[in-house]
């Protein structure tokens, strides 16, 4: 598949509540969703030692239908503040023995670009500690909560919030800009077809959800820019 066609296909696909022990000082951007494991292809808790360093998965959350980031950056990842011009946020810093596993939203926060079965303009590079999206170049650091290094995007990338019980992992809420009732405005026609019905698409995550690696779940991808 060429990059024009990666660009058409791009920009035409989209893809028992409990609240978690977490505590987050006065002003943060936290929202709790459901409390879902994390579980790998055959249905077990997933593992620290099931996540390779550097590489690139998916799961899906909050919703049935929005991708997201699982990530071991094999050292530890720090609490960092940030700052939006909606406020300011604490992003807590990885989980796991080494403090080293973060997950964040695989949606682009400048123009909703994410992972489809048939393509990946986003992904992680463990070689620039970046989340990269090659459709309009926006650059996210991952050792800094998601922040933005360069390119057109407003915001940190929306990071996931995890939490280990036992060596078991668990997502529990979203932490900064939340964006996911424009990605179903804009995505709508995509996700009506593949989910069987917008409302379809727009279910919370339950129970668990299951791991896999982005080559796993994205026929192609770009994986330079």
């Amino acid at each position: 598949m060429d990059r024009r066609e990666f660009i058409k296909v791009c920009s035409a696909l989209g893809a028992g509540l409990l609240l978690p022990k977490l505590s987050f000082p006065k002003g943060t951007s936290f929202k709790a969703y459901n409390r879902v494991l994390l579980v790998n292809k055959e249905g077990k808790p997933l593992k620290e030692e099931d996540l390779k360093v550097g590489e690139n998965y998916l799961f899906f959350y909050p919703y049935v239908s929005t991708p997201a980031f699982l990530i071991n950056v094999g050292k530890e990842v720090r609490p960092q503040k940030l700052k939006t011009e909606k406020g300011e946020y604490l992003f807590k810093g990885g989980v796991g023995s080494k403090k080293s596993i973060v997950a964040f939203t695989a949606i682009c926060a400048h123009q909703l670009t994410h992972p489809t079965p048939n393509a990946s303009f986003i992904s992680y590079y463990p070689d620039l500690g970046e989340i990269r999206c090659c459709a309009h170049q926006s650059h996210y650091n991952v050792l800094k909560g998601g922040k933005v290094v360069s390119g057109p995007a407003d915001y940190p990338l929306l990071a996931i919030v995890l939490e280990e019980e036992n060596g078991e992992f668990y997502a529990v809420g979203t932490l900064g800009v939340e964006r996911f009732e424009e990605f179903f405005r804009v995505f709508r026609r995509e996700l009506r077809k593949r989910f069987r019905g917008l409302a379809k698409a727009k279910e919370l995550v339950k129970g668990q959800t299951k791991v896999l690696t982005l080559k796993e779940y994205s026929k192609g991808m770009i994986i330079t820019c």
